[in-house]
């Protein structure tokens, strides 16, 4: 949905479809950010929740860190366009990981029986 609304953007110079755009974003960006968490969490055994939970603590940061400069030097260089096609590139790699997520029942692990 997301990559959709920004690749939209491109295609009109009204404010106000634009507005509407970007509302549409932040309810797709809504879907993403609330099931993030359960996502990883469903992917792991109960005694491994609290080592899931710091690893997406910690590549979350390390995104929130890393991505505002990159995007600035990028928008520096090659100006403001630059920002949302450098936004769609982020969302397809991220929707591309997610691709090869697999439950631990599809990757052969055997489920703990004692929860």
């Amino acid at each position: 949905m997301i990559i959709a609304v920004f690749i939209a953007v491109f295609f009109t110079n009204d404010i106000n479809v634009i507005g509407y755009l970007f509302i549409a974003g932040g309810a797709g960006w809504a879907f993403i950010n609330i099931n993030s968490y359960p996502f990883v969490v469903g992917m792991t055994r109960p005694e491994n929740i609290g080592t899931y939970t710091g690893l997406y603590y910690l590549f979350s940061s390390l995104a929130y860190i890393a991505s505002p400069p990159l995007a600035g030097l990028l928008m520096d260089r090659l100006g403001y366009g630059i920002l949302f096609r450098y936004s769609i590139v982020g969302f397809i790699l991220a929707l591309i990981c997610i691709l090869f997520v697999r439950t631990p029942k599809e990757a052969g692990v055997k489920a703990d029986k004692t929860v």
